[in-house]
């Protein structure tokens, strides 16, 4: 049973007895509460302040402007902890530069330069460790990303938990970017993380993680199976395809990039065939039409456009402010499918490029929580269907 409150308005927090907890992100700019960015700040402090042994952070992206609310409760928590003897450890992108695309087809959303500035300002001398992963092989699209947003708290005992999702730590992740978060309470859970961390900070390189990490745990009466790619990114997209090819009653999507062969192969075929009774969702048409100048250019990939837009010409759109550094970041950033009584959600973004970045991602079996990301998606889905096509 799922029990709601919220922290303010719009921004609820879904408590499953099973101890998973839900964050829905808007942006305050549509429809998302003003001080969101302190709520979620305060919810990150809160979990952090719990750590008693270890705290280990794979992140993509990461700064605040200091002087701000955000940075006081996320910084004054990591270092009180490092402080107490909490084993604090941030992993970072170490990145491509500034003209690389997140994902493939994307505009750039990320400065490596700025998280490795922000990291050193707040935390040199503190006791918090800081590392850049890297990916040392690189592929023809060019360098993969450490692209991960997790938290993992006090691995190997009882009050071992997750935090994970979509969101970056930044004060756009946390003002205007639409996102979801969870904050998982489960040992069993937090090995899988722990595995992926390890790798990552001994090698300092994406390359061979993921590989076998993989598989099922119970948190109270839910299951949930947990996945990290690159090592296991073809078998994520082709699981999630799966996923959206045995619904039979609903399928909900909000995808910043919706550029994956197979994921488009099976939303087109459950639109051709009337699979279900609910097909809803919202992406970014800014990042997607960059993605459709690029498939443009390459003969194998012309073909996926009418695919896409036959897909898109049933779905929602936000139209987002293009990529600078120093702009808005607007992005709508989830990374999220509902299937039935099914949700995928993590930092996948539904993207060919996702099955080679270092990304997590949780399949979550249980009909209150897909009620509730459902709902999430048709809130998100209301507002872009009626909002102005403009950034």
């Amino acid at each position: 049973m799922t029990t709601t409150s919220s922290i303010s308005s719009n921004f609820d927090v879904s408590a499953n007895a099973s101890g998973i907890e839900l964050l829905f992100l808007r942006d305050v700019e549509n429809g998302g509460p003003a001080s969101q960015d302190n709520d979620v700040a305060s919810a990150f402090a809160a979990f952090v302040s719990a750590a008693q042994h270890s705290l280990h952070i794979a992140v993509y992206d990461f700064h605040f402007q200091d002087g701000t609310q955000p940075y006081a409760l996320v910084v004054n928590a990591l270092r009180e902890r490092a402080s107490a003897g909490v084993d604090v450890r941030v992993a970072f992108d170490a990145g491509a530069p500034v003209d690389v695309a997140e994902n493939a087809g994307a505009g750039a959303t990320a400065s490596p330069d700025r998280t490795r500035a922000f990291l050193k300002a707040a935390f040199d001398g503190s006791g918090v460790q800081v590392k850049s992963v890297t990916d040392l092989n690189g592929s023809r699209l060019g360098p993969r990303l450490m692209h991960n947003k997790y938290i993992l708290r006090d691995t190997g005992t009882p009050a071992a938990a997750v935090w994970t999702g979509s969101a970056n730590f930044t004060d756009d992740s946390w003002t205007f970017q639409e996102s979801n978060v969870l904050r998982l309470v489960s040992t069993d859970l937090a090995r899988y993380y722990a595995t992926d961390f390890d790798e990552l900070w001994q090698t300092g390189n994406i390359d061979s993680t993921g590989a076998n990490d993989d598989g099922t745990v119970q948190i109270g009466a839910v299951s949930v199976d947990v996945a990290f790619s690159p090592g296991e990114g073809a078998a994520i997209a082709g699981r999630v395809a799966g996923l959206i090819s045995s619904a039979r009653k609903r399928i909900k999507i909000s995808s910043m990039l919706l550029s994956s062969r197979e994921v488009l192969g099976a939303l087109s075929r459950a639109l051709e065939t009337a699979q279900v009774r609910e097909f809803g969702g919202v992406y970014d048409s800014t990042q997607m039409q960059q993605t459709i100048r690029n498939w443009q250019g390459v003969p194998r990939n012309t073909p996926l456009i009418p695919v896409f837009e036959g897909v898109a010409a049933q779905l929602a759109n936000k139209v987002s402010i293009p990529w600078t550094p120093d702009g808005k970041h607007n992005f709508m950033h989830n990374k999220l499918v509902v299937c039935d009584d099914v949700v995928f959600t993590g930092s996948f973004n539904l993207s060919h490029s996702a099955t080679m970045n270092a990304e997590n991602v949780l399949f979550i079996h249980d009909s209150g929580i897909a009620d509730r990301y459902s709902a999430y998606v048709d809130q998100l889905v209301a507002h872009y269907t009626t909002a102005p096509k403009s950034s």
